[in-house]
């Protein structure tokens, strides 16, 4: 098959291509800055996407069977330009589905975030969960959703929504945006710093997935049949189980002494008024595993995989 993979730049899709392209397919990895990102990945062929320019994108989607679409507006970003967000995230996937749809393309997978679902998630947290998130980037993703799944919804294509939880791994290159993903982050602060700060009091949980298995569960439903007539689905890639920040500080210090016989110190800080504890939630996968999809979740496996990373790239 023959992939296009929006978003070039990123963390994700850096390495979703480089995974497809192991397997053998055809990818084809489109930024708006292609130049740096040559030089990092001459195993992929690269190009050059103008989002303004219709025709600019109907050539780029020539004879492609399956869209990943990942470039967008961040939360962080969207909360500075709420406006900017909601013309990419949402508008533009709006002009970017119907060209795919023009151009014949097979499938169209976009990635969206478990923030739709809410900003304080709790219980059990399925597809058919309410999405009640109002943040600038939860509420440009609701809508890019709902004009990918009416699509395929139309029989006009086949469409997929992934709402994705909190992914963690090393990048394909070190000055790849991805180091204030919390498990990246502190993973680096103990190679440069030798220490391990919390910006709260650790309480809040969150589900971790190793980008590895991002990118796994990403190429498996790129291949899925649909069971029905109507072709567009949502579905959860996270692990399943939600972990407290500060558990997740206290592997990371676990597994670097037992790396390099380190013991580092985990600060938190100090708050006149008491936070609430947040319990544990589930973002259940259940529904990507009745496919046939296992999600291997091993922290201690992956965080250590992640500190040797980051001793390369920051000593």
């Amino acid at each position: 098959m023959n992939f296009l993979i929006t978003g070039g730049g990123g963390y994700i899709a850096t390495k979703l291509a480089l995974f497809i392209k192991s397997i053998g397919e055809d990818v084809t990895l489109v930024t708006r800055n292609p130049e740096k990102l040559k030089k990092e990945l001459p195993q992929v062929t690269i190009y050059k996407i103008k989002w303004d320019d219709d025709n600019n994108i109907m050539d780029l989607c020539d004879n492609i069977d399956v869209i990943i679409h990942l470039a967008g507006v961040n939360a962080k970003n969207s909360v500075i330009d709420p406006f900017r967000a909601w013309n990419f995230n949402a508008q533009t996937t709006n002009r970017f589905i119907k060209i795919a749809i023009n151009k014949k393309v097979r499938r169209f997978i976009y990635f969206s975030t478990a923030h739709v679902y809410s900003g304080n998630l709790s219980g059990l947290i399925t597809e058919k969960s309410d999405t009640n998130g109002y943040h600038p980037y939860a509420y440009t993703n609701r809508m890019a959703e709902s004009y990918v799944l009416d699509a395929g919804r139309g029989g006009k294509i086949e469409s997929i929504v992934i709402r994705l939880a909190n992914s963690y791994g090393a990048p394909v290159f070190k000055e790849i945006d991805c180091w204030e993903l919390l498990i990246n982050g502190l993973c680096r602060e103990v190679i440069e710093k030798n220490r391990l700060t919390l910006k709260s009091n650790g309480t809040q949980h969150r589900d971790f997935i190793p980008i590895e298995e991002v990118c796994k569960a990403s190429y498996f439903l790129s291949k899925i049949n649909f069971s029905t007539s109507i072709k567009a689905e949502i579905y959860n890639i996270g692990s399943g189980t939600s972990t407290s920040i500060l558990e997740i500080a206290k592997i990371v210090k676990t597994r670097a002494k037992k790396l390099w016989e380190v013991n580092i110190p985990i600060t938190k800080p100090i708050y006149s008024i008491k936070e609430n504890k947040q319990e544990p939630f589930q973002y259940s996968n259940e529904k990507l595993r009745k496919l046939g999809f296992k999600i291997d979740n091993s922290l201690e496996t992956n965080i250590d995989n992640l500190l040797m990373s980051c001793k390369v790239f920051f000593t």
